[in-house]
């Protein structure tokens, strides 16, 4: 049986690990249904159907679901690329990318004031990229 002392050592190792887990529960979406149920939208459709209906277009968008296997491998690769040109090359992360994005963010601080103004006026740039310019 543990000894009072070996428990809480063990305890006090086993916390953050709990802790970690609990949290990675409560944030990360559940996404066991997509092995069952395909999604309706994406945010991005949401998001482009709420521009659509603001500039009074009747666009309505029809999907038609189809396996994994009656898709083309060389659209599967074009996809992959798409998103992450060094997808063959690395192991699940770019160092490279991530490295040159966080210059571009200090960068983007750096801007002057100048230019921060003619940054923020760009029809399509998110609040974000706003709040850092300015």
């Amino acid at each position: 049986m543990l000894k009072k002392r070996q428990f809480r050592w063990l305890v006090f190792l086993l916390s953050p690990i709990l802790l970690v887990f609990l949290l990675y529960s409560l944030l990360m979406p559940d996404i066991s249904k997509l092995k069952t149920e395909n999604p309706k939208k994406t945010a991005f459709m949401e998001y482009r159907e709420k521009q659509w209906k603001e500039k009074g277009r009747g666009i309505n968008l029809h999907q038609i679901w189809v396996p994994l296997s009656n898709i083309s491998p060389y659209l599967i690769k074009a996809v992959l690329i798409a998103e992450d040109d060094k997808f063959w090359r690395h192991e699940g992360f770019d160092y490279e990318a991530i490295r040159k994005a966080i210059e571009r963010d200090l960068k983007a601080k750096r801007l002057s004031s100048v230019e921060a103004p003619s940054v923020s006026s760009w029809p399509e740039i998110s609040i974000s990229l706003r709040k850092k310019a300015s």
